[in-house]
């Protein structure tokens, strides 16, 4: 049965339908679509050209009611196949004897949104046909660009691939994925170089994809790598796209952690994916060495070379001698290769376990003077910007057969030229200082009252407030006792709230009370914003070496680990109940991560308790 007529019947057989057609609208052919009948019967009908048409539908075994609607076809005439630059709204029509006035259906250019490139074509993302909205010589019905691979008539097919190639020249079809940039090596936290991934032939030339074609990227590690569109990765990328036609995707990663990283590619339309990897150095350098019996220097070598000026050392010493001349450790990277750690005799083995942070926005002065009794000044070579936003990292090595007056040291700044040592009995030795400028911070230092005999914790209060969430504490201390009752002389330290500080000794041992500490002197530091510091407390039972304890998921190649008490052995000291001998083994802990959840300190010696402050401290890319 016929659905459009030469003649003009009227009456309820029959529907006239209007269509008018504005300039602008891309079509060859204007094609009108019925809709309604048994089964949800369809009927198209055709006129050619783009020009206002008039239909007449005969009802046949139609619905009364019926639902109209035209659409700007593009081809050949009315020929199959076409293609659509634009539909019509959709209206109800009725089979009635009263209608006297067809129904009207308009056709009009897409609008501005459905068609940014002005072709006349709505893009596929709004109903059209418009294979790529930012092209207006791509679209339905344009000449074909064969030999640069670009799908120009949106037929789905490129280059040698499409019939319309067939006597040009023309790119190859694609066969695979490839990448145009090699395998990089970078620093955490830097912005690599441009990685490019192309469409490739079987052959690796260059090839041509029909349109847009999203890129998947799987990453192993999972979240080891940030996406960004700009060359500084200030822009994340939401979303790689390789194409249309030869255009390669092209985009930025920034390392976020240290380690071996794999990035995988892959896409709809290709059978395998592609793999490329980036070496990303650590920002913090981890490792251990022992210090041989008969050596009173070892370097511990680090995998990579550094900038000392740029880069800070904490560490632990740890052994379970009781003398000054083979236990108290001072290290040093001064030479920006290994970690140099020095002592005085070499009568027994010690183990060092370190960690260095190399950071373009720290600026560290390496000093290792030897003071002299009491208080020493020490002139810094280069006045610090800011004493407010600098802290002192220190460590110190020592003679003698008793842990006693010149032993127990801290140093502070007091002006942006100079350090005092403080210490309460004869100098000697070798300290080595740390003077650590990192812009952001804020630094709040002082020294406490003595704790006095038969006083086992110390408190320091009113002060400014701080961000626990990314503050540390450090100190050292000085006292004239060197009995053997260690532990009388051995202080953890904790920031009990925002605006305090609370120092303990003996862990419980009402013994180790027995002599004061002429006074402590400490630094609070809060980090700048980004960083984060976890704050655990880690105790061992006697006879336990080694625990664990839990932390929130941290990266190790991003993060340092230390206790808060450094005066000998680096950044080691907690508090603890041996009273017997004057072993720091017993109460200096090595910190490590046994993985991102869990902390691990160790011990030389464990006849007592002992307990510790730790900071983990997390530094962004």
């Amino acid at each position: 049965m016929a659905a459009v007529v030469s003649c003009n019947p009227t009456g309820p057989a029959v529907l006239r339908v209007h269509v008018l057609v504005d300039p602008g609208v891309a079509a060859t052919c204007v094609v009108l679509q019925v809709n309604g009948g048994p089964g949800g019967e369809q009927r198209q009908v055709r006129g050619a050209g783009a020009v206002e048409r008039d239909f007449v539908v005969e009802r046949g075994t139609l619905d009364e009611h019926i639902q109209l609607k035209a659409g700007a076809g593009v081809g050949t005439a009315c020929a199959d196949p076409l293609v659509f630059s634009v539909f019509s709204q959709e209206v109800d029509g009725a089979f009635s004897a009263s209608a006297t006035d067809p129904v009207a259906l308009h056709l009009t250019p897409p609008t501005p949104a459905a068609d940014r490139d002005g072709d006349g074509f709505a893009s596929t993302a709004n109903g059209g046909a418009d294979c790529d909205d930012a092209d207006p010589s791509v679209h339905p019905g344009a000449k074909e660009v064969c030999l640069e691979g670009i799908d120009a008539d949106c037929d789905g097919l490129v280059g040698c691939a499409d019939p319309d190639c067939a006597a040009a020249p023309c790119a190859p079809a694609a066969a695979k994925l490839a990448f145009a940039s090699g395998a990089q090596s970078l620093e955490a936290g830097q912005c690599s170089a441009p990685v490019i991934v192309r469409a490739v032939t079987s052959t690796g030339a260059v090839a041509g994809v029909p349109r847009e074609l999203p890129l998947t990227l799987q990453l192993t590690p999972t979240s080891s790598l940030g996406f960004f569109v700009d060359a500084a990765c200030t822009v994340p990328m939401d979303e790689a796209h390789l194409g249309p036609g030869t255009q390669p995707a092209q985009f930025h990663v920034q390392a976020l952690t240290g380690g071996s990283d794999a990035l995988q590619v892959s896409a709809d339309g290709f059978a395998s994916s592609i793999t490329q990897s980036f070496a990303v150095k650590p920002m913090v350098m981890k490792g251990s060495c022992p210090f041989p019996l008969y050596e009173t220097q070892v370097s511990c070598p680090t995998p990579l070379t550094f900038d000392p000026a740029h880069a800070l050392l904490v560490f632990q010493a740890t052994n379970a001698d009781n003398t000054p001349s083979n236990t108290n450790i001072a290290c040093s990277i001064a030479s920006g290769r290994d970690v140099t750690c020095s002592r005085d005799q070499y009568a027994v083995a010690s183990n060092i376990t370190w960690q260095v942070l190399r950071r373009a926005g720290l600026t560290v002065q390496h000093l290792q003077p030897s003071p002299g009794n009491y208080t020493s000044t020490v002139a810094l070579p280069t006045a610090v910007a800011s004493t407010a936003s600098t802290f002192l990292l220190t460590s110190t090595w020592t003679s003698g057969s008793t842990q006693g007056d010149n032993d127990f040291r801290f140093a502070q700044l007091t002006s942006p030229t100079t350090v005092a040592v403080s210490i309460s009995g004869g100098g000697g030795g070798g300290t080595s200082i740390q003077v650590v400028e990192w812009p952001g911070s804020s630094v709040t230092r002082g020294i406490t009252q003595p704790m006095y005999l038969d006083v086992d914790t110390l408190d320091v209060t009113g002060l400014p407030p701080v961000d626990l969430a990314r503050s540390f504490l450090t100190y050292g201390w000085r006292t004239l006792e060197g009995g053997p009752a260690v532990c009388n002389r051995s202080l953890r330290g904790e920031l009990t709230s925002p605006t305090s500080i609370r120092f303990h000794r003996g862990d419980g041992n009402p013994a180790c009370a027995n002599a004061p500490v002429d006074a402590i002197g400490w630094e609070r530091v809060q980090l700048p914003t980004g960083v984060r510091v976890q704050s655990l407390q880690m105790a061992l039972a006697p006879t336990f070496y080694t625990g664990t304890a839990l932390i929130a998921p941290a990266d190790p190649t991003r993060s340092l680990l230390f206790a808060g008490g450094q005066f000998t052995d680096g950044q080691a000291a907690g508090e603890g109940s041996y009273n017997l001998d004057d072993v720091l083994g017993e109460m200096h802990g090595a910190f490590t991560f046994d993985d991102r959840s869990h902390v691990r300190v160790t011990r030389a010696q464990a006849i007592g308790s002992a307990r510790w402050n730790v900071f983990a401290v997390e530094v962004p890319p």
